[in-house]
């Protein structure tokens, strides 16, 4: 993961997605640093976002696990986790909604899956 408050999430998600990227040749950004190398060109929204769907289905769910992450912090998913657990618990016990049980959940999947 990259490090530095300099680098917005665009710089990050084009540095992460550089092996399925074709960049421009790179050039020095910092003089006298030859170490710091960056692309040339800055992708747009749309292109990365035409790039991102080149990806695999794996490759696709992990970046946006990535950048979902990146959003919110850790306290603020286990409070929506939290809320939502909360309501499918109330929903449940108002009867609005009914459970199934699990045999025949996995009853109905082995019949279809034959």
């Amino acid at each position: 993961m990259l490090k530095g408050g300099d680098r917005n999430w665009v710089s990050r998600l084009v540095v992460g997605l550089g092996h399925k990227l074709k960049f421009l040749p790179i050039r020095n950004r910092i003089p006298g640093n030859l170490s710091r190398q960056e692309p040339v060109m800055s992708l747009t929204y749309d292109q990365i976002a035409a790039e991102a769907m080149r990806l695999s289905a794996e490759e696709r769910a992990d970046l946006a696990d990535k950048l979902w992450v990146s959003v919110d912090t850790p306290v603020a998913v286990a409070a929506a986790w939290d809320a939502e657990i909360e309501r499918r618990i109330a929903q449940i016990d108002s009867g609005e909604v009914a459970t199934i049980p699990f045999e025949q959940v996995m009853a109905e999947l082995r019949a279809k899956l034959r």
